[in-house]
């Protein structure tokens, strides 16, 4: 039985509107104020403002609407002085990827800017990672969050992800126990990717990629010297039980 879009079946059997709430509110205004007031910001391909969660900046996330094609930087208000207590951020939230602050400080904020570093706005969300927290331990706590949301369906979630969790764990916690350092995470991840049933698999592989290149200096201290020592969590994560330790 060939199933029905959920715009004809969805809800109590009913058609259901799935959409964005911020898409909904650009389209009441554009219906109010023209096309050409909606694009009077943005750029040609990627006119208007986008809504995005910024963490890291402030004592608390907030929201901030930002006009898309400037950079992200600027949009923040982030001065030259203030970027040199950020590690590097994470853009699109924990379906993007990680990049130095610097590439992303001066990012054009569109989807196409965005894709072209290999990550993604996604959902709109942006994590400025501070010194002093061990970038490893925070993604690994991230993968194995990450590998508890999968819907148990396929074999990329099931078996996949939770190695790769594990081997991420290994590699911020007990980082000698790891054979080969860091030379199975490309494997691991080509083993994901395309596979799945979704894309959940796919986001986790990108956000794995993303932090191994840009941490990876601080990966072979691990390797070399140890772990860190123990930082307070900073990115948020519900609590996972079943970490290596």
């Amino acid at each position: 039985m060939a199933l029905r879009p959920v715009r004809d079946q969805g809800v109590a059997g009913r058609p259901t509107l799935v959409q964005n709430v911020e898409s909904l509110a650009h389209v009441a205004l554009i219906a109010r104020y023209g096309p050409g007031w909606f694009r009077s910001v943005g750029t040609h391909d990627s006119p208007g403002t986008a809504l995005v969660t910024v963490t890291g900046l402030w004592e608390s996330p907030r929201i901030v609407e930002v006009p898309l094609g400037t950079t992200l930087g600027s949009a923040l208000g982030i001065t030259p002085a203030r970027a040199g207590g950020i590690q590097a951020v994470l853009l699109g939230g924990y379906g993007g990827g990680w990049l130095p602050t610097a590439t992303a400080l001066s990012l054009p904020f569109t989807e196409e800017a965005a894709r072209g570093l290999g990550t993604s706005i996604g959902a709109g969300v942006v994590v400025l990672l501070p010194t002093g927290v061990c970038p490893l331990v925070e993604a690994a706590r991230v993968v194995r969050y990450l590998e508890g949301e999968g819907a148990g369906q396929c074999g990329p979630c099931v078996n996949g992800l939770d190695v790769l969790a594990t081997q991420f764990e290994l590699l911020a916690h007990r980082p000698h126990s790891l054979r080969g350092g860091t030379s199975a995470f490309p494997v691991l991840c080509g083993l994901v990717e395309g596979r799945g049933a979704c894309h959940h698999p796919d986001g986790v592989a990108r956000f794995v990629r993303s932090a191994l290149d840009v941490f990876g200096d601080h990966a072979a201290l691990h390797l070399q010297r140890g772990p860190c020592q123990t930082t307070r969590p900073f990115l948020p994560v519900p609590a996972t039980a079943g970490a290596v330790r």
